[in-house]
């Protein structure tokens, strides 16, 4: 049987829909001995590959497609095949080359550098021979090359012999120079079913439409299709090949930097060392006010659990890894650079806690380091570490000094094709009007977090997909589903390698990174035997250290977060509010009601909110706050289980509190009772009847009875299922407690860094200015003559800043605000121009600063300025027509275009900015308070009427689609969802709305939608309204087009003219 030496996966960028386990379970059904894996470009898959195919019993080949110019000046591809593992290292530096300098050509000059240890073939699809104008010349200079190419791989180069395409070329060259020929049958896609999605594929990729693609193959290149060749000599040849290679990659165990190169002490002694002094600092300061008697009692909890601590990081022989967490950890703290306050099960650990690598002490929060690192499962610890956003990259440069340039990189990620964005590709690619695309689209079910596979929609939603389920379309789909569309590196994954991962390790560049990145993804990576560190950027912690840094600028006053109280009662009282904008982690609605509901009096109940906001325990939330309020009575399943569970009220929301449980009822350890909660995690049945039958033996041990043991292992089983980790939740719940605290004390500081936090986001601005305005804090709107680029605080105002207006860039506001502070206001239009040149402000820049009412200081009336715009940029770029200061020259077009207002902010803001006319008209028509009505959860069905903000499009986790609409009355802001396809989202956006709204309370779910929706146009409204002053008449004044209204009163129509 011959060898299937040439195949692509998935890992060939948009080629192939070939996963690993499809050649490997291919290669195990049809007895193959050997299958190659010779993806374009990447070696991404090849480790994967090798293991898969060794525990399959099935020899791996590993190669690679590559581009190679020929001395024609085509570029065409040709395959390696390693032999050897000094072989796989130059393929490894070849495709580093490829994939990290764009100016890179194989050609014959360079191959010979990859040549040892490698076989190279020509021939078959895409290859050297496609496309070669067969005449003398042309022959000549081939035959000349291929000498060389021959020269070069000696008896290591073969032909493949494709019976699909022309063959002339390849079997004149073959006889002439006496190059053996085999056949491989090279396969890129599962299935002849797949054929056309593998043509949507090859569009997708280049960028084509399916009416001018380049796809011109014949449907012959699937997997399914392998089958013999007649040719025995091609088969004998291609089983020649494979009997040539004699190289596997193995996985290999975690190999970490040594820290201790250039210390007088070994890594266990260094960490020993910074641990106990550490841990020394962090009790002074904790224990700082006690007698010593009572120092030295407290003291000793806690080095007695330093001491155990150390005694497994040092015989796990971990002591280097909390050794390099510790010192980037220490220097992005010496450089003022903000880092979180710990994440993940790491909190748990005391030696991370005096090594500064966390800021939790585990054990005032009862956090259990076997949770972390257990000596009963040896497993490599993993920190991940929080940064400041806009800093992180600093301690990646600092690390990158440190252990070598060479020796760091990123990791590589994949974006994967699915449903819904396949369909968009089909539809852009076939042709099909984007509104039929869209319609399908919106058939499936829109999540984003676990998004559903057609298989499983085809199984469980086919009543949904409705004429889309039997579809070409969806089959397409299908077949394209799980292929990769591109690739880029991880948001936080940095590997840190012992070695230069140069030639060791396939490495892959981004365009826009100067960081190479490993061509494996992450879990190879640890199968490769490197290690990875996470460094995370958290947004929250720019705000922080930013909103610290203008308190010190505003009030001369230095906070330090290590020293502020945690027992803030304004802090919880705020939280207790719902006014979480901007606080970490508790933005949600449901979180929001959570806090509301519950009003938090302490840290560890925030920790316990964070914890339970999750699928799963959510269904305790309301007894949870029910037994706090005294409610419903705490319960406990057995007395051994109160001082564990005391502080969540008798329920288990914590997976330290399972752990507990076990040591407690069952006499477990620690590192035991974290394999029991694992085990139950993965629901085994046979390990499951294990740990219960040890369960209940250890509790039998304890006095007692097996039906008590049995019944708390159940409830064991049941929460362990959801329990989270306590240490993240704890960490986390520093940030939030930190946020909180900045906003409850100095909210306009704080605030005013969420906005710039937020300056390129007119949706988030949004939303923090709605919150803003419902604390009666004065936002002053833009002018170039007073505002920054940025957000800015003077005399508790927020002073909005100019580059958070659309389309107006961050680079030529700050020039424009550097000018003024340099040379003083802006007099005039004549002197603005004067000063800003039209490479600084182009024409839709200053549009959107005059729709912004920014220029108000120089002129009001922005219709006048907008309608006059062609003659202040001409100005602009005619500076000598300035014959004096006199801005009357500018104003020479006497059709003034009437601005609309709400229109105008839009247009440059993004949303409507300035809402009393329409608050004040809504106060007369609506008879109850809305606000009141939602916050005590009240049922409603009753008319209400808004003005409508901002409209968009979203759709359920059901993948229904809804429009969000963003409104406000006199009593506040609010979001509602409308399910009528009769509306179009545009259509209600900056609209009077009068509404039927209607509310209902299930499962402690408050949901409130509209009902029935009318638009209202001015007329309409007006006849709405009671009682009329004649303001609100001229406030009607909107657009030209208006000139009189007709007021339908008891019978009597007024028609009153607006001119």
């Amino acid at each position: 049987m011959l060898v299937s030496l040439r195949n692509y996966s998935n890992y060939s960028i948009c080629e192939s829909n070939i996963k690993i386990d499809d050649l490997v379970n291919f290669a195990s059904k049809n007895n193959l001995s050997a299958i190659g894996l010779t993806d374009y470009k990447l070696l991404s898959g090849s480790l994967e590959f090798s293991i898969k195919c060794q525990k399959a019993g099935i020899q791996p080949i590993i190669g690679l497609d590559i581009d190679y110019v020929s001395i024609l000046g085509h570029s065409k591809r040709l395959t390696f095949l390693s032999k050897s593992e000094e072989g796989f290292k130059n393929l490894n530096i070849l495709s580093t080359e490829v994939n990290t300098n764009n100016n890179f050509l194989l050609n014959e000059n360079n191959i010979k550098n990859y040549a040892n240890g490698n076989i190279l073939i020509l021939g078959g699809l895409y290859s050297y021979f496609d496309d070669i104008p067969i005449n003398q010349k042309n022959l000549n200079k081939v035959l000349n090359e291929i000498k060389n190419l021959k020269e070069i791989f000696k008896n290591d180069l073969f032909f493949e012999y494709d019976p699909n395409l022309n063959n002339i070329l390849l079997k004149e060259v073959s006889k002439k120079l006496e190059i053996p020929l085999f056949n491989s049958f090279f396969s890129f896609y599962k299935s002849t079913n797949d054929f056309d999605a593998m043509q949507i594929l090859h569009c997708v990729k280049n960028g084509e439409y399916l009416q001018n693609s380049t796809f011109k193959i014949n449907n012959n290149y699937s997997l399914d299709k392998l089958v013999d060749s007649s040719d025995k000599s091609l088969v004998l040849n291609s089983q020649l090949i494979a009997q040539k290679i004699n190289f596997l990659i193995k996985e290999k165990p975690i190999s970490l930097p040594n820290f201790s190169k250039g210390l007088a002490s070994d890594e266990d002694t260094e960490i020993i060392k910074q641990s106990r002094s550490g841990l020394d600092l962090r009790l002074k300061k904790l224990f700082k006010d006690f007698s010593i008697e009572d120092f030295n009692k407290k003291s000793k909890i806690y080095r007695d659990r330093l001491e155990y601590e150390l005694n497994v990081i040092t015989k796990m022989k971990f002591s280097g890894y909390f050794l390099i967490v510790s010192d980037f950890i220490r220097w992005a703290k010496s450089q003022s650079i903000p880092v979180g306050p710990g994440r993940g099960s790491g909190a748990g650990s005391i030696v991370a806690w005096s090594l500064l690598i966390t800021d939790v002490d585990p054990i005032q929060y009862g956090l259990l380091f076997e949770r972390f690192l257990n000596p009963d499962r040896v497993s490599m610890p993993d920190f991940d570490i929080d940064f400041c956003e806009s800093r992180r990259d600093e301690v990646i440069e600092y690390v990158q000094k440190k252990y070598g340039y060479q020796n760091v990189a990123q990791i590589i990620t994949f974006g994967t094709m699915k449903s819904r964005s396949i369909l968009k590709d089909i539809g852009r690619v076939e042709g099909i009007p984007y509104s039929e695309v869209d319609r399908m689209v919106n058939k499936i079910p829109y999540n984003p977090v676990h998004p559903l596979s057609i298989s499983e929609l085809k199984a469980n939603h086919s009543d949904q997909l409705g004429d889309l389920a039997e579809s070409e379309m969806l089959n397409k789909a299908e077949s394209m589903e799980g292929a990769l569309r591109n690739a880029s590196t991880h948001a936080a994954g940095i590997i840190i390698s012992s070695e230069n991962l140069y030639g060791n390790v396939p490495l892959f560049k981004n365009d826009d990174s100067e960081i190479m990145a490993t061509q494996f993804n992450m879990k190879d990576c640890e199968k490769a035997g490197l290690l990875k560190f996470d460094f995370l950027g958290l947004a929250n912690l720019t705000i922080i250290d930013e909103t610290l840094k203008l308190i010190k600028q505003n009030h001369n006053i230095d906070i330090d977060l290590n020293e502020i109280p945690f027992d803030d009662q304004k802090t919880f009282q705020l939280l207790g509010k719902g006014l979480t904008c901007g606080i970490f982690q508790v933005e949600s609605a449901a979180m929001v009601d959570t806090l509301v509901k519950l009003q938090p009096t302490n840290l560890e109940e925030v920790i316990a909110v964070l914890a339970l906001n999750r699928p799963g325990p959510m269904q305790f939330i309301d007894s949870f706050i029910k037994r706090k309020k005294g409610e419903e009575e705490i319960i406990y399943d057995h007395p051994l289980l109160e001082p564990i569970l005391n502080e969540t009220y008798g329920i288990i929301v914590y997976q330290e509190q399972i752990m507990k449980i076990a040591q407690v009822i069952s006499g477990y350890s620690l590192g035991e009772a974290d394999l029991l909660r694992r085990a139950i995690g993965k629901k085994i049945k046979s390990e499951l009847l294990s740990q219960k039958e040890n369960f209940v033996k250890g509790a039998g041990n304890k006095k007692i009875k097996s039906s008590d043991a049995s019944k708390l292992f159940s409830l064991i089983e049941k929460f362990a299922e959801y329990g989270f980790n306590k240490s993240h939740a704890a960490a986390y719940a520093f940030i939030t407690y930190y946020t909180a605290y900045l906003k409850a004390h100095y909210p306009e500081e704080f605030y005013c860094e969420l906005l710039n936090n937020s300056i390129n986001n007119t949706d988030k601005i949004f939303i923090i200015l709605s919150e803003i305005s419902s604390q009666n804090i004065e936002v002053i709107p833009p002018d170039i003559n007073i505002s920054d680029s940025r957000f800015t605080v003077h005399d508790h105002k927020i002073h909005y800043g100019l580059a958070a207006l659309k389309g107006v860039g961050e680079e030529s506001m700050n020039e424009l605000v550097s000018n003024r502070k340099e040379k003083g206001v802006y007099k005039s239009l004549v002197d603005f121009n004067k000063r800003l040149s039209r490479s600084v402000l182009n024409k839709r820049q200053i549009e959107k600063l005059i729709l912004s009412n920014s220029f108000k200081s120089i002129h009001k009336d922005i219709s006048i300025l907008f309608s006059n715009v062609e003659t202040i940029i001409q100005k602009k770029d005619e500076n000598s027509l300035f014959v004096d200061e006199d801005d009357s020259q500018f104003f020479l077009n006497k059709k003034h275009i009437k601005i609309d207002q709400i229109d105008a902010e839009f247009e440059s803001y993004g949303f409507l900015y300035s809402r009393k006319k329409q608050t004040s008209l809504l106060s007369k028509l609506n008879l109850n308070s809305f606000k009141e009505k939602i916050d005590s959860k009240s049922e409603i069905f009753e008319d209400f009427y808004f003005y409508v903000i901002k409209s968009q499009y979203k759709t359920t986790k059901n993948g229904k689609r809804y429009i969000l609409l963003n409104v406000i009355n006199e009593t506040g802001y609010f979001d509602l969802r409308l399910f009528d396809d009769k509306f179009d989202m545009k259509s209600l956006q900056a609209n009077f709305i009068k509404t039927k709204i209607k509310s209902s309370l299930k499962n402690d779910f408050y949901n409130v939608n509209i009902e029935k929706i009318e638009i209202l146009k001015d007329e309409g409204l007006i006849n709405q309204i009671s009682y009329l002053s004649f303001q609100d008449l001229l406030d009607f004044d909107k657009k030209e087009a208006l000139n009189e209204v007709k007021i339908n009163k008891t019978d009597k129509i007024l028609t009153i003219s607006l001119n």
